[in-house]
């Protein structure tokens, strides 16, 4: 199952996504030498799985934290990308990117106190995304909910697929679909707790199943219902 921890810097790099950046970025010259975007000097870099799928497109993540303030850090990844660089503010990162043949290069920051900058760093494959467009759905959504978000990631021989999605049919209802096709699979309820914090108001279920855990959490707000599912499973997803 995933961290508590890695998740919310799992789903920043599904915010931000990559087609924004693919379609609106020209293609340019390799701007790193080998392909792989620098770590800024004194960060400390987690790498989040062995292989992983952001929206269909292989993608390479690292999480980072670095004590020096956010504005320098952007400063920083902004003469690295150079002139060809675009930016957005996604869902409070500060997203700068660049396409590099095949390649999106794409940086997510926040800031992580007075003096210290978290963020990710990314590699996405644009070109051997293109064969992965007609992949079956991981798990059947509601009708009438749109997919925000799908990561697919094998670390250490743990496979987790990672689903977001939103809808206007309230959370009772979003509950009941999740614990009634999660159990046409064989998952188990274990325990369900309310959510209340950052003024997000939803529930939380844990499931479990032969060799396998699901964790979803349905937080209602202004008008629609947002789900995120997490599937986890002992070998290379089969079953999930």
């Amino acid at each position: 199952m995933l961290s508590s921890g890695m998740l919310p810097l799992l789903l920043a790099a599904l915010i931000a996504g990559t087609a924004t950046f693919a379609a609106a970025n020209p293609v340019g010259a390799e701007p790193f030498p080998n392909g792989e975007i620098p770590l800024i000097s004194d960060a400390q870099a987690t790498g989040l799985g062995e292989e992983m799928r952001v929206n269909g497109t292989p993608t390479r993540i690292r999480a980072f934290r670095v004590d020096q303030d956010l504005a320098a850090v952007l400063a920083h990844y902004r003469r690295a990308f150079g002139r060809e660089r675009i930016e957005a503010d996604v869902d409070g990162w500060k997203v700068v990117a660049r396409r590099a043949g095949r390649v999106l290069h794409t940086v997510r920051l926040r800031a992580a106190g007075s003096h210290a900058t978290e963020g990710t760093l990314s590699e996405a494959d644009l070109e051997a995304a293109l064969g992965s467009r007609t992949r079956p759905p991981a798990f059947p959504l509601p009708a009438a909910s749109g997919l925000g978000a799908d990561l697919e990631m094998n670390d250490r021989g743990r496979h987790t697929r990672l689903l977001a999605w939103h809808n206007t049919h309230g959370p009772e209802a979003n509950v009941q679909h999740l614990r009634a096709r999660l159990a046409d699979r064989g998952y188990r309820l274990e325990r369900e707790l309310p959510v209340n914090e950052r003024g997000l108001r939803g529930r939380s279920l844990w499931f479990s199943g032969d060799g396998r855990e699901a964790l979803a959490v349905v937080v209602e707000g202004p008008g629609v219902v947002t789900v995120t599912l997490s599937l986890t499973s002992n070998g290379a997803g089969a079953g999930t």
